[in-house]
């Protein structure tokens, strides 16, 4: 609410050759924006998005009781709703 844009990442990737192995270690990751343009990490556990699928699209919503929420659009998976802590 600072007025700059933030950066939330997610992904995973589990149908790769049998020579690159899965990349699925991914929660999502979030990067605040800092005044001179640089970027902070965020603690997954500081803001409460984990997201262990394979993401291929993020949209942020606001829930019906104001709270901020994302949904991730998950490949060859379900829609998930995930409820930010700030």
């Amino acid at each position: 609410k600072d007025g700059r844009l933030d950066i939330l990442l997610a992904g995973n990737f589990l149908y790769a050759e049998t020579e690159t192995a899965e990349i699925d270690a991914g929660n999502g990751t979030l990067l605040l924006q800092n005044a001179d343009g640089s970027f902070t990490f965020s603690n997954n556990r500081d803001h409460g998005f984990w997201s262990k699928g394979e993401v291929r699209e993020l949209k942020m919503i606001k829930t019906a009781d104001g709270k901020q929420a994302v949904l991730t659009g998950n490949n060859r998976g379900p829609v998930e709703m995930h409820t930010l802590l700030k």
